[in-house]
C-alpha cells in the first residue's frame, strides 16, 4: 500500500465517498502493535488526512484484534530522555488526531489495550462489535497511561469509572464499555456504520474540555479511592497512587499542560524497579505465549472435548472451555448431583456478569448451552478429540478412568489435569504419543496459567493440539518435561513442607503467615494450606515425597496431625484457623510462641523454593529461568513487583 510516495507495511487505507478508512494491519505479526514503523506510518496517514478534504476518518483492523498496545521491547527504555521522546511522540501524534478538523470514528473489535485504546479516546466517536475487551493496563506494568490515557478518559466518563478503569488496569467487556460510556454503540458487523450519525457538533468535546465533577464530590471519590488504593496495594505498587495523583492534579488543566503532567509521572515511573520487574513478567507472558503459538503450528480446534470430574476443577476446566474458546465441551460425573451443582455455580457467575452489564443474557444462555453434561460415560467419551481427567488425586482412580477411555475412544489426546503424578506413570497400556499433562490451577477463571507437559513418549502433534487450545482458552502455557509436580507445585512443595517444620518446632503460625504476606504473597503458607485443604497438601507431600525424598512430611508434624483428625480447612471450617463462609474468624490450632527475625523466616522458605527452582532447571525440566519465575507469579502468586525467584 503506498501513500504520500510511501509504502505502507502495516496499514490498509482506502477511500469511501470522501470517507478515509485507516485500517491497521501489521505486516509481521498476527496482531496489530504500536512499533516505531507503525508510528511512522500513522504520522504519513495523519499529514494526509489533514492536507485533504475528507469528510471524515475511520480507524479499524483487519486482524482479529484492534491493537495490543506499544511494543515495549522495542522502544527503547535505557534513558529518561529515551522514555521521555517515546511518549512526547506519542502524545504528539494522537493529539493531531483529536485536532482534526473533521469527525475521527474508531470501530474497535477484539483487544484495544494501552495505547490501542488511547488512539480511541483521541477520536471524536467510538464503536465496537459485542466481542470486544478494552483497557488501559499500564499500572499493571508499574506505570501510568502516557498517551493520553489519564488525560482523556475521565473527562469522557467521569472521575469514578476513569479511575477505576486506570488505577485497576482491569479489562472490561463491550458491555461495561458501553455502560461507562467508553463506546457509544455495539454493532455486529464493521459495515453497518453510518459515519453521518458522528456530526462535526461532537468535536466541541476535544481540546480545553475539563472534568465535569464539583470540587466536593471529586474530592471524596479521591478520597475514598486513594484509601482503597493503598489498601490494596500495600505500599508495593506506586503507579495507581500516582495515576491518581496525576488525575487528580491535571482535571481543571487544559489538555496539553494535563499531557505535560502524565508524561513527567510516566518517565518518573519508567526508571523504578516494580516497573521494570513488571514489564519483565508482561515479556516473559508474551514469550511464554509465542513459544506455545510456535509449539501449536497449526490453528487446530478439536469438534469435541471432554473433561471427566464435575468438581471444582473440572467444572472450572468445562466452563473456561466453553466461555474463552467459544466450542462446546462435554462434562461427565457419575453423580447427577454434582453435574447439577456445576452448572448452578456456572450460570450464577454468568448471571452476576449480566446483572452487572458485562455481558447479555443471550450470552449467558449461549455460553450455558455450550456444556453438555452427563453421567453416561459411553456418551460423553464416544467420538472425542480430547479427554481431560480432573477426578481426584487417586494414581489408580486416574489410571483406570484413562483406560476405560481408550476403550471407548481410542483415538482421543489424553490429558491428566494431576498435581503430583509423573504423566509416564499414567501412560501404561496406553498410546504414549496422545498422553500428556494438561494442569490447570484453581479457580480456573483467574488463574492464567496452564502447564503443558510432555511425557517421554508424547508427540508432538499432540503438544501442538494442547497448545492450541490453551490458547484458545486465553490462557498462558507453560510446556515442560515430565516430572513429580512438574514447575509449580515441584517448587511449592518443599515450602509447604519446610513451614510445616518450623511450626512443629514451635514457631508462631500466626508471625510466619504474617511475615510471609508482607514478603509479597498473597497469603501465608497456613491460610494457603487451609485454602487448598489440609488432605490436599498431604496426599500431594506424600505422592511427591514418593519421587523425592528429602520433601517429606513426618507422621507427628502439624499438617499430619490436623489431617488425621479430620481438620481439613474451610472445607471443615476448621484447620490452621476456624472458618465461616470462607471467612477467617478464630485462632490457629497447636500456635507456638517462637518468632525469630523476620529475615530468617523468609531466608529458610524462600530458600528451599529457590533451591527447588534451581534443581528444576538443572534437570531441563524447563528451558529458561524466566519460565520458572512466570510459574510462579501466574500459578502461585509470587509477588510481581519482586524480582524472580530465579
Amino acid at each position: 500500500m503506498t501513500t504520500h510516495g510511501q509504502t505502507l507495511e502495516n496499514f490498509n487505507v482506502r477511500t469511501d465517498e470522501n470517507v478515509r478508512h485507516i485500517i491497521f494491519n501489521n505486516n509481521s505479526k498476527s496482531y496489530n502493535v504500536f512499533d516505531t514503523k507503525t508510528l511512522d506510518e500513522l504520522e504519513i496517514l495523519i499529514t494526509d488526512i489533514e492536507e485533504e478534504d475528507y469528510e471524515a476518518v475511520v480507524f479499524s483492523s483487519a486482524k482479529e484484534g484492534f491493537i495490543v498496545g506499544a511494543d515495549i521491547k522495542e522502544f527503547n527504555m535505557s534513558s529518561a530522555h529515551d522514555i521521555e521522546s517515546m511518549v512526547i511522540r506519542g502524545q504528539n501524534l494522537f493529539n493531531r488526531i483529536e485536532d482534526l478538523s473533521i469527525p475521527s470514528i474508531a470501530i474497535i473489535n477484539g483487544t484495544a489495550m494501552g495505547g490501542g485504546l488511547e488512539i480511541c479516546l483521541a477520536c471524536t466517536a467510538r464503536i465496537c462489535l459485542e466481542n470486544s475487551q478494552m483497557a488501559l493496563p499500564e499500572t499493571k506494568l508499574g506505570v501510568i497511561p502516557g498517551w493520553g490515557g489519564t488525560t482523556r478518559l475521565p473527562r469522557l466518563i467521569g472521575l469514578s469509572n476513569a479511575l477505576d478503569l486506570i488505577c485497576s488496569g482491569r479489562t472490561v467487556t463491550s458491555y461495561e464499555a458501553l455502560k461507562m460510556g467508553v463506546v457509544s454503540h455495539i454493532i455486529e458487523d464493521v459495515d453497518e456504520v453510518d459515519v453521518s450519525i458522528f456530526s462535526d457538533d461532537e468535536q466541541e468535546r476535544k481540546k480545553g474540555a475539563i472534568a465535569s465533577e464539583n470540587a466536593f464530590k471529586a474530592l471524596a471519590i479521591f478520597k475514598l479511592t486513594k484509601n482503597f488504593i493503598s489498601k490494596k496495594t500495600g505500599g508495593n505498587y506506586p503507579a495507581p497512587l500516582k495515576a491518581l495523583e496525576v488525575i487528580q492534579q491535571c482535571r481543571k488543566m487544559g489538555r496539553d499542560d494535563a499531557l505535560k503532567f502524565e508524561r513527567m509521572a510516566f518517565v518518573q515511573l519508567a526508571k523504578t524497579p516494580v516497573a521494570k520487574s513488571l514489564i519483565s513478567i508482561f515479556v516473559g507472558e508474551r514469550k511464554l505465549k509465542s513459544k506455545a503459538l510456535d509449539l501449536s503450528k497449526q490453528n487446530w480446534s478439536p469438534l469435541k472435548v471432554t473433561v471427566i470430574g464435575a468438581g471444582a476443577m473440572g467444572s472450572g476446566i468445562a466452563f473456561a472451555i466453553a466461555n474463552k474458546t467459544g466450542g462446546s465441551v462435554s462434562l461427565y460425573d457419575p453423580y447427577e448431583e454434582q453435574l447439577n451443582k456445576s452448572n448452578a455455580s456456572n450460570r450464577a457467575y454468568l448471571q452476576n456478569k449480566v446483572e452487572k452489564g458485562y455481558i447479555s443474557a443471550d450470552e449467558c444462555n449461549r455460553i450455558m448451552e455450550r456444556i453438555t453434561t452427563t453421567t453416561d460415560i459411553e456418551k460423553a467419551v464416544n467420538k472425542a478429540d480430547i479427554v481431560i481427567e480432573a477426578v481426584p488425586e487417586n494414581l489408580k482412580l486416574k489410571t483406570d478412568i484413562f483406560q476405560k477411555v481408550h476403550r471407548i475412544a481410542p483415538e482421543a489426546i489424553l490429558a491428566t489435569n494431576t498435581s503430583t503424578f509423573r504423566v509416564d506413570s499414567l501412560k501404561e497400556n496406553l498410546p504414549a504419543d496422545r498422553v500428556a499433562g494438561l494442569h490447570f490451577f484453581n479457580p480456573v477463571s483467574k488463574m492464567p496459567l496452564v502447564e503443558i507437559i510432555r511425557g517421554s513418549g508424547t508427540s508432538d502433534d499432540t503438544i501442538s493440539k494442547l497448545c492450541s487450545v490453551a490458547l484458545a482458552m486465553k490462557k498462558t502455557p507453560l510446556v515442560c518435561n515430565d516430572c513429580a509436580g512438574f514447575v509449580v507445585n515441584r517448587i511449592l512443595m518443599p515450602y509447604l513442607v519446610k513451614f510445616d517444620s518450623m511450626i512443629s518446632h514451635g514457631m508462631d503460625i500466626e508471625y510466619v503467615d504474617k511475615v510471609m504476606k508482607d514478603f509479597g504473597w498473597p497469603m501465608g503458607p497456613a491460610e494457603l494450606c487451609d485454602l487448598v485443604g489440609i488432605d490436599v497438601i498431604y496426599h500431594g507431600a506424600q505422592n511427591i515425597s514418593n519421587e523425592y525424598s528429602y520433601i517429606n512430611l513426618p507422621d507427628n508434624s502439624v499438617i499430619s496431625d490436623l489431617y488425621n483428625n479430620g481438620m481439613l480447612g474451610q472445607k471443615t471450617r476448621s484447620g490452621f484457623y476456624t472458618w465461616k463462609k470462607n471467612q477467617k474468624k478464630g485462632k490457629v490450632t497447636r500456635a507456638g510462641d517462637v518468632r525469630p527475625h523476620k529475615n530468617e523466616v523468609t531466608a529458610a522458605l524462600m530458600g528451599v523454593m529457590k533451591t527447588e527452582a534451581k534443581r528444576i532447571l538443572d534437570e531441563n525440566i524447563v528451558e529458561q529461568p524466566y519460565e520458572i519465575n512466570m510459574a510462579l507469579v501466574f500459578g502461585l502468586g509470587y509477588p510481581p513487583y519482586k524480582e524472580g525467584i530465579i
